[in-house]
């Protein structure tokens, strides 16, 4: 069983994820809309199973959540969840083949940096505003496991911390689809003016 927390706040060592892709998340907003919305921040991660230093790692973070008698699988195993799923008659989900898939969670704002250092302070350097790791983006976590006690349900979260943007990942620009005129007419008007709400 989870242990009960006292009157002082306990402090827990924040601890890194291996390199992952990322997948749903919401880190500049809580997610706050849709079927499943619990106003956290959040962000599910990818990571690719053939790399021992990933297995090693689910297994770890899943031994802590069966310590504290956790039932829920924390790193959860992309292709086992699949087959669940298609017995419960759903389609198997693409990114999950190959994968172990982890969501870290919090009710505050995780701190978004990049690989640079920020000189004045030694330390990863922050994310412009509006840069956000988004899905596909490869990224590492950095987040706190969270005994807790709720009722009958016991275990550990991962509570969600900072997230470092490792590699962005290409999106193009669909802009070029089009042509452009040589004299630099606005194809919208035509010779006598016309525009596109005549048509």
């Amino acid at each position: 069983m989870a242990e009960k927390t006292t009157g002082k706040k306990q402090k827990f060592p924040t601890e890194l994820s291996p390199v992952g892709i990322a997948g749903f998340s919401h880190l500049d907003k809580p997610d706050t809309e849709g079927k499943y919305a619990d106003n956290k921040f959040k962000i599910t991660l990818y990571l690719d199973k053939a790399k021992p230093e990933n297995i090693e790692w689910a297994k770890k973070v899943n031994a802590a959540n069966e310590e504290q008698g956790g039932e829920n699988i924390v790193a959860k195993d992309g292709d086992e969840e699949n087959k669940r799923r298609i017995k419960k008659k759903k389609e198997p989900r693409e990114n999950y083949v190959g994968k172990l898939v982890v969501t870290f969670k919090s009710r505050y704002a995780p701190d978004l940096v990049s690989t640079k250092r920020d000189p004045a302070t030694g330390k990863a350097a922050k994310l412009p505003e509006g840069e956000a790791p988004r899905g596909g983006d490869t990224v590492k976590v950095a987040y706190a496991s969270i005994p807790y006690e709720a009722g009958e349900n016991t275990g550990v979260s991962l509570q969600l911390r900072a997230v470092q943007l490792v590699e962005k990942r290409p999106r193009g620009s669909y802009g070029d689809a089009f042509d452009a005129d040589d004299d630099g007419e606005d194809a919208a008007e035509g010779e006598d003016g016309a525009g596109s709400g005549d048509f």
